[in-house]
């Protein structure tokens, strides 16, 4: 991260968080991907373990909103499903998180919810 960012969240909640949630969770290896891999696949088999088949929806977000409104026994909504937090979109906001000011990560973040003009 930019020493301006981590200067920037240091004390407040959100980087309290980050190092709880994030950081001390993964040993401090977040950017190294094969652990994250890893980590990802344990938590998933751990899931799939624990939760009974009959309560559990792996969801995959490009199947859109058929499978999950079928799970949650609901009709599926006439709005089309929403395309946010794309793999290009993700890697904007991280580059501006981790390279500079932060207060640009939030506008990059709040373009995406908005969607477009």
């Amino acid at each position: 991260m930019s020493p301006a960012f981590t200067d920037a969240i240091r004390n407040s909640p959100f980087g309290t968080l980050s190092k709880r949630a994030i950081w001390d969770h993964y040993d401090g290896r977040v950017h190294d991907r094969d652990h994250m891999v890893a980590a990802f696949e344990r938590h998933t088999e751990n899931v799939r373990r624990e939760i009974p088949a009959e309560r559990l929806l792996i969801h995959h977000v490009e199947q859109g909103w058929e499978p999950l409104c079928a799970f949650l026994d609901v009709p599926v909504p006439s709005a089309a499903f929403p395309r946010v937090n794309s793999r290009d979109e993700t890697k904007k906001i991280i580059s501006l998180i981790m390279e500079g000011d932060p207060c640009d990560a939030g506008g990059a973040v709040e373009g995406i919810f908005r969607g477009p003009s």
